[in-house]
């Protein structure tokens, strides 16, 4: 039987077929991606285009890899190696292979000042002998209940799916675009156009506050049966008081006091308490390489930088 590497459009892309494919390849994980948030995810959630690359056996996709890209202000470009899978099988060792051969020639060929991916311990392997992706980011995801008392003036939190916080959305993220035009403080690997589309995921309701220059962006989840509140990203800086407002603010937009901090910086002390929760913890492995012109780029990922379906 016949295997090749082809290259798809994300425009032209059948998604109920790679939603298919991605449930059969994860079923131990439960995943069952629907087609629009796919075609989301390939075509909105992260800046531009992706490229795809798909293993094909004769006629039946088996697996595939996709090239998640966005661009800063400063016009540098940064690459998320994701959906990365190939149906264990008798093919599959070489359609591995096969596969991050085809990853390796485009990415020698394209600008990247930063290439990253959660690794799990086979796919690391090769993204270190093949890709080159040599060094490794822990980020930890620490769970707590919520202790903070009162709002303290948090200026704005809603969710930000429906189009009629659109408006309020930019206004609160236009600090954001300021802020990573500046090489002096490059704090984020996002300006507020990309963010604001990777908020507008049909698959998660993401949730947003701000309390002075601190914006908090969280997301509800289920980890089992529990409901959780992941704080997906931290922009900006804060006090105790400024934390306690904006993450007092999405708690009750959640109504979820179970916080699992994916910021990759610490709560201020005494907001979150994880006495009874610790079991909810875990931690991502990132592999990552750095571009010759990617040496003063933050290297705090958070929540929000990863392809967490």
């Amino acid at each position: 039987m016949a295997l090749r590497v082809v290259q798809e459009s994300a425009e032209t892309l059948d998604y109920a077929a790679v939603g298919r494919a991605i449930t059969a390849a994860y079923a131990a994980r439960n995943l069952n991606p629907p087609p629009h948030d796919l075609k989301w995810r390939y075509l909105r959630g992260f800046g531009q285009r992706p490229t795809i690359f798909a293993v094909y056996q004769d006629d039946v996709r088996i697996g595939q890899a996709v090239v998640l890209v966005r661009q800063l202000a400063d016009g540098r470009r940064i690459a998320l190696l994701a959906d990365l899978y190939v149906d264990a099988g008798p093919s599959s060792a070489l359609g591995a292979m096969m596969l991050y051969k085809e990853l390796k020639a485009f990415l020698a060929n394209e600008t990247y000042s930063l290439i990253y991916t959660l690794a799990n311990e086979t796919a690391g392997t090769l993204d270190r002998k093949i890709l080159g992706l040599t060094d490794k980011q822990p980020l930890a995801v620490i769970p707590g209940l919520f202790g903070g008392l009162g709002s303290g003036g948090a200026r704005w939190g809603s969710s930000l799916v429906e189009d009629a916080h659109v408006k309020d959305a930019q206004d609160m993220v236009a600090p954001l675009k300021a802020a990573s035009d500046g090489r002096d403080a490059p704090d984020t690997l996002w300006v507020a156009d990309d963010l604001l589309g990777r908020l507008g995921a049909p698959c998660h309701r993401y949730l947003a506050a701000k309390s002075g220059d601190l914006l908090l962006i969280g997301v509800p989840r289920r980890f089992g049966v529990v409901p959780t509140l992941v704080l997906s990203a931290r922009f900006g800086v804060g006090d105790a008081k400024a934390w306690r407002a904006a993450l007092g603010q999405l708690v009750r937009l959640s109504k979820i006091p179970l916080v699992l901090n994916g910021t990759g910086v610490e709560v201020p002390s005494g907001l979150l308490f994880s006495s009874l929760a610790a079991r909810f913890s875990r931690t991502f492995a990132i592999s990552y390489r750095l571009g010759p012109d990617g040496e003063d780029l933050p290297q705090r990922l958070q929540f929000l930088d990863l392809d967490v379906m």
